[in-house]
């Protein structure tokens, strides 16, 4: 079956439930692996976060390949602009074959962060460039989730 029928059956079973449950169905990015996609993403747990605090959204990772697979799942909070972790937004990701992996991933709240409504950007990639090198890059996308035109949670003026 080629990447767009699998597509177009899987989204036609699953659109109802999709949208009953309120989760959304990322889309395939740039690469050319439509097999390792987000499966149900948790909002943080919170309405509202303070410097100091942690910002945590859980992530379903799913495998639909016969063997195993290492990605890299970056995250990024968004408020008039995007706020990584110093760039270091990723974290490596081991999913064995045909399996979902459950992963946190985790933005502390510094007091550069402006206050308002965020949303937030999850993307999953096929590798990492320069590993652990300062000028480090993630390349070959192969999914998104994206939550950056909602307002998920706030964050509290620093005082």
């Amino acid at each position: 079956m080629d990447r767009r029928t699998y597509i177009a059956t899987v989204g036609s079973a699953v659109t109802g439930a999709t949208i009953l449950s309120g989760t959304a169905i990322a889309g395939s990015d740039d690469g050319d692996d439509p097999d390792v996609r987000f499966g149900d993403v948790e909002d943080p747990p919170n309405d509202v976060y303070e410097v100091g605090d942690t910002v945590t959204v859980t992530a379903d990772i799913e495998n639909y390949e016969d063997e195993s697979k290492t990605v890299y799942v970056g995250y990024s909070v968004y408020n008039d602009g995007f706020y990584e972790n110093g760039q270091r937004t990723d974290v490596a990701v081991s999913v064995d074959a045909n399996d979902t992996v459950s992963q946190d991933l985790e933005w502390p709240v510094s007091s550069d962060a402006p206050p308002g409504d965020y949303g937030y950007l999850l993307k999953i990639w096929d590798d990492r460039l320069n590993n652990g090198a300062p000028d480090e890059a993630l390349k070959n996308g192969l999914d998104k989730y994206d939550k950056t035109g909602e307002e998920v949670f706030k964050v509290e003026p620093y005082i």
